[in-house]
């Protein structure tokens, strides 16, 4: 094949340059535009707290999935928030007769007098 090459005056193989991979088709499926999208719109700073410490009000001794569910706070922030609450002695922890941690509010001056009239 060379000596054919050569006497029609084209390249031999050793003196041709090395063959390119083929490219690769374009892409045939269509991409869709990005959208320009909004920030969330984040609730105002102390609304989970303030959830939180409403649900803690109503419902004493609650556990975090309970107290997810009704104040629409998820339980990862639950946890982090929970836990600061407890070290400022803005909430109590206490363990449920079923085992699993339950939260309150701590109980206030006004709720020992009330409980000192009530039990005489």
């Amino acid at each position: 094949m060379a000596a054919v090459l050569a006497a029609l005056g084209g390249e031999t193989e050793s003196s041709a340059p090395a063959a390119t991979p083929p490219k690769r088709p374009a892409r045939t499926t269509k991409q869709q535009p990005r959208r320009a999208t909004k920030p969330s719109a984040r609730a105002p700073r102390g609304t989970n707290r303030a959830a939180a410490l409403r649900v803690l009000g109503e419902r004493p001794g609650v556990s975090v999935g309970e107290l997810s569910s009704v104040s629409g706070v998820k339980c990862p922030v639950l946890y982090a928030l929970l836990s600061q609450l407890e070290e400022r002695g803005e909430v109590v922890k206490r363990t449920l007769p079923n085992g699993t941690a339950g939260y309150s509010l701590p109980p206030t001056e006004f709720d020992a007098a009330t409980a000192d009239h009530t039990s005489t």
